[in-house]
């Protein structure tokens, strides 16, 4: 633990001087009786995370895309301070988490393509160490305005031929995401295995695994309860990896005939709290919850390790979804108890 501490000193000191807006409970508060996109703005500029990515807009000049995406770019942000902190062996953890901005990149071009818009994505802040870090050519994929020039973009990367599997002719948005989000999964769940070792290799798992098993007893739940999909639509669409939720369980569930017998199966399983939960309860709030509740366990625990880095990822993120959130209670003006409301149903807590 003694070496461990050591390497994480400095990385630890530099996280926790990254404030997060909801870690004050007072911003709650002030959020959730705020009247306009102006004083959201007027708001964010008073703190120290974000003060910075919005000093040079006037509070009456954006709109809530562009604050979306201004709000998003803090991300970034973190993820360049934390890296160019890191040592060379936390480094190659974080080239792993660098995929997640890939991803996402490539998700907001196809949305761009099925929605025939222009890409809105901005990389003004991040752009030179981005283009740095990654193998895919940002021009192209700027450019791609069809599936087939999204596909050619990505030849020399590691995304390379990740939609060849997908019928062009039938395909939805949902299916290219779906099968981006298949491969992303996949291929950092086995490459973690080559970068991380002993303790660090079982913090990262243990997040990574129950995030994989939550999303598909999500998907195949929500499938049984209100799509009614077919067993090959399952199939195509779980997550292959097995963490707690073990292979043949998740078949059975896959095969299971109705939600009543879904339930009753996954009452079998390392989840069995969920089986009753699930029936009364918003999904989204619980994985957020239990989510929530893990990484804040694990950097309690051992607060000088890589648990450091991937909780302020995660609560990163978290706050993000939870300023969105805030901003779309604004815009339909819905007042406090109605906001609060709303954001639980859209798995917010606070």
């Amino acid at each position: 633990m003694g070496n461990q501490v050591l390497k994480y000193s400095a990385l630890t000191t530099k996280i926790r001087g990254m404030e997060l807006v909801f870690e004050d409970e007072g911003n709650v508060s002030k959020l959730a009786n705020l009247d306009s996109v102006s004083e959201f703005v007027s708001f964010l500029k008073g703190t120290k995370s974000y003060q910075l990515l919005f000093q040079r807009y006037e509070e009456t000049a954006l709109h809530r895309g562009e604050i979306e995406e201004i709000l998003n770019t803090s991300r970034y942000i973190d993820y360049m301070k934390i890296y160019r902190f890191a040592n060379k062996q936390q480094r190659k953890f974080l080239s792993i988490y660098f995929m997640e901005f890939e991803v996402a990149i490539i998700k907001n071009i196809l949305q761009s393509i099925f929605d025939k818009r222009t890409l809105s994505y901005n990389l003004s802040y991040f752009h030179e160490f981005f283009a740095s870090h990654t193998k895919l050519n940002l021009e192209k994929l700027k450019a791609a305005t069809t599936i087939t020039e999204l596909s050619q973009s990505l030849i020399g990367s590691v995304y390379e031929g990740v939609f060849d599997h997908v019928n062009p002719e039938t395909a939805t948005l949902f299916d290219y995401e779906t099968c981006l989000d298949l491969f992303y999964f996949t291929y950092i769940w086995k490459i973690k295995d080559k970068v991380l070792t002993g303790f660090e290799h079982q913090l990262v798992s243990k997040t990574l695994g129950t995030k994989i098993d939550y999303l598909n007893i999500m998907w195949i739940y929500r499938g049984k309860k209100y799509l009614h999909s077919d067993t090959n639509t399952f199939y195509r669409f779980v997550i292959p990896i097995h963490y707690k939720l073990k292979k043949h369980q998740l078949v059975k569930l896959i095969e299971a005939n109705s939600e009543t017998e879904f339930l009753n199966i996954l009452g079998k399983t390392y989840y069995k709290e969920l089986s009753t939960l699930l029936p009364n309860h918003n999904f989204d709030q619980l994985y957020h919850d239990h989510m929530h509740k893990l990484y804040q366990s694990q950097v309690a625990k051992y607060p000088y390790s890589i648990a450091m880095i991937t909780s302020h990822f995660y609560f990163r993120g978290e706050e993000v979804r939870k300023l969105i959130s805030n901003l779309e209670c604004i815009r339909y003006q819905l007042k406090r108890n109605e906001a609060l409301t709303l954001m639980k149903k859209e798995g917010v807590t606070y």
